[in-house]
């Protein structure tokens, strides 16, 4: 099967991903893609759309860095999705051709590119918040295990909804300016992931959102 190749890497980053959007996109011009916005280091935020029905569904993957493998198994969905609707098949019960009709899925497969960076590369020695990440990260230069974002706010802990709790717990852990995990930033959806992301949902308004 094509693209069998990015599944197979010993990671799956934002330059990976993004080579197998392309090759998605050569080979199927019914899914419509394009971008949510950016990461603070400037990476796009990709969007892939499958159907053109009424129902909005929303597939997000990767809000922490650790979880790359999230955003493989969303883009392998897509793949699956559009091979099976090329060739016109029923799965479980349900037509890809009525389901790409009657539903609009619109898959997220990467929210967090700079905390999965992060997590798989490490921090660049170019990159300038890299004394203050080492600091909250316990001094250490194992990013392995880092969920934040790029300056280290953890993007589930961004939104609107249960912020002021979220600000509670990590005054009780000492959080300072930053840290790995539960750090919810200065106030609810700082962070330009979040932000586009919540942009995006009010837009489109789906009747249910999945986040891997």
């Amino acid at each position: 099967m094509p693209n069998e190749r990015y599944f197979q890497q010993e990671f799956f980053d934002h330059q990976i991903m993004q080579s197998a959007i392309r090759d998605v996109a050569s080979r199927f011009d019914f899914i419509d893609i394009g971008t949510i916005g950016k990461s603070i280091f400037g990476k796009e935020i990709p969007r892939l759309t499958l159907g053109k029905g009424q129902k909005n569904v929303i597939y997000i993957g990767a809000h922490h860095g650790m979880e790359w493998i999230t955003s493989a198994l969303l883009m392998r969905f897509v793949l699956d999705y559009a091979n099976e609707y090329s060739r016109g098949t029923t799965v479980y019960d349900v037509s890809t051709r009525v389901l790409y009709e009657t539903r609009r899925i619109h898959v997220i497969p990467m929210l967090n590119p700079d905390g999965i960076d992060y997590c798989i590369h490490g921090i660049r020695e170019n990159n300038v918040l890299k004394n203050r990440l080492i600091k909250m990260n316990g001094n250490s230069n194992d990013f392995s295990h880092w969920q934040a974002n790029a300056r280290g706010v953890d993007l589930n802990h961004n939104y609107s909804s249960g912020f002021e709790e979220y600000k509670i717990i990590e005054k009780d852990l000492d959080l300072g300016i930053g840290a790995p995990s539960k750090f919810s930033g200065n106030h609810s959806e700082s962070e330009p992931e979040t932000s586009a992301l919540c942009s995006f949902v009010r837009f489109e308004a789906p009747y249910l959102a999945l986040s891997l």
